[in-house]
């Protein structure tokens, strides 16, 4: 892949995660942040369907030694007295530059850990799987 500034085309092809099709307003949040955890740029929202089918656009930076990072998470709504508040169930992250193509990612518990500390992620439940197909493009592809 090319480590210069470029975008990155996100295809969701599967979700994998129980009860999925119960929760209002399914939808992905796609990020990308800095090796720190610092968000670089404006995320990006995809719809979710059970069987995948959404696609999301990203703006990599240059690559560098620990980053950048795309952090995927999915989110839904729950209704709350008198109000809708946004609730996040899961995450996935990856680095851009080195994935392109189709490959899987382990969606890992709640809250977002946007650290990628390991040992953080060591004890939280791994709760389904992401299947991703990503290629370089243009912005507006």
């Amino acid at each position: 892949l090319r480590s210069e500034h470029g975008v990155q085309i996100i295809s969701i092809k599967k979700v994998e995660v129980a009860k999925l099709s119960d929760f209002e307003d399914a939808h992905l949040i796609v990020s990308v942040v800095s090796s720190q955890g610092q968000p670089l740029g404006r995320a990006s929202r995809c719809e979710v369907k059970a069987g995948g089918g959404g696609k999301a656009q990203i703006v990599m930076g240059p690559k560098g030694d620990d980053g950048p990072y795309v952090f995927v998470e999915l989110k839904h709504s729950k209704q709350k007295r008198g109000f809708v508040k946004m609730s996040t169930r899961c995450f996935a992250f990856y680095k851009p530059h080195e994935k392109a193509g189709d490959f899987e990612l382990v969606l890992h518990e709640k809250p977002t850990e946007l650290t990628r500390d390991q040992e953080k992620l060591r004890s939280r439940k791994k709760i389904g799987k992401l299947l991703l197909n990503t290629k370089i493009g243009t912005p507006g592809m």
